[in-house]
């Protein structure tokens, strides 16, 4: 990698500019200006993914409450179908109590917020499909989509597309079959739930390792600005110029060159 920087450096110094004494201040202002704005980029990048950590983790959130609430259902669905000579009246207090959940369920997906965006029912992001495009660099290549995906949405979970808004019209038990029915619904619906929040895992982990990222970034810019400021005798030829470029290039691999 450092024979092929090496040259792409020398050639965009210029021949004249190699043969010269002393690099000339025009180029250093540039150079200094350039990580300047590379590293103000860097730690806006690094903002962005920490402001997305924050959302997707609230996103998170809502969707671990859904998950309990489902749990609860899925007790009350399992007592259901253990009911000992039922009568219609303990199926008819059983199926109430399993659509308010579904509907608290609801309203918690409908409800879960960030900065103003409703975070679970679909409707988040600028063209309203749950994704979000974060700038990470100063280029529309260094950006991040956050794909906030929608628990309510229609999914096979019983056979035929159910929305989880309707979910409480799902429940109507008047006997064993019925408690059963119901029980395997709210299972479906339990482990789709748990495959979003590890989604959303996996997210938060990304986001925040790229949030890290973009900090050492940020830092390696303005260390080797500084540098370049504090020594401007060790940078006057062209070949101490090259080499600060160079040890900037190898301290932090392919980051510097825009390709992390």
């Amino acid at each position: 990698m450092d024979s092929k920087i090496a040259s792409m450096l020398y050639e965009s110094m210029g021949t004249q500019q190699r043969e010269a004494r002393r690099v000339p201040d025009s180029t250093r202002r540039a150079f200094l200006s350039r990580m300047r704005l590379d590293a103000v980029t860097a730690r806006q990048g690094a903002q962005n993914m920490e402001d997305a950590v924050s959302m997707v983790t609230t996103a998170q959130t809502g969707v671990t409450a859904i998950k309990h609430m489902l749990g609860e259902m899925r007790k009350l669905a399992v007592d259901a179908s253990n009911l000992v000579a039922p009568t219609q009246a303990q199926y008819d207090a059983y199926t109430a109590q399993l659509r308010d959940y579904a509907k608290r369920l609801t309203e918690t997906a409908e409800t879960t917020q960030f900065n103003g965006f409703r975070l679970l029912d679909g409707s988040a992001g600028l063209n309203n499909d749950g994704v979000f495009q974060l700038q990470a660099g100063d280029t529309s290549v260094r950006e991040v989509l956050v794909n906030l995906l929608n628990p309510l949405a229609a999914d096979v979970l019983d056979g035929e597309k159910t929305d989880l808004r309707k979910l409480e019209t799902k429940f109507a038990m008047s006997g064993n079959a019925d408690a059963l029915a119901a029980l395997d619904l709210i299972n479906k619906v339990f482990e789709r739930m748990e495959g979003v929040e590890a989604r959303y895992s996996t997210d938060i982990k990304s986001l925040d390792n790229l949030r890290v990222l973009l900090e050492s970034r940020g830092d390696i810019f303005d260390n080797a600005r500084t540098y370049h400021e504090e020594n401007a005798e060790q940078t006057q030829s062209p070949q101490n110029y090259l080499d600060l470029l160079m040890s900037t290039v190898r301290a932090n691999g392919n980051i510097f060159m825009g390709k992390g």
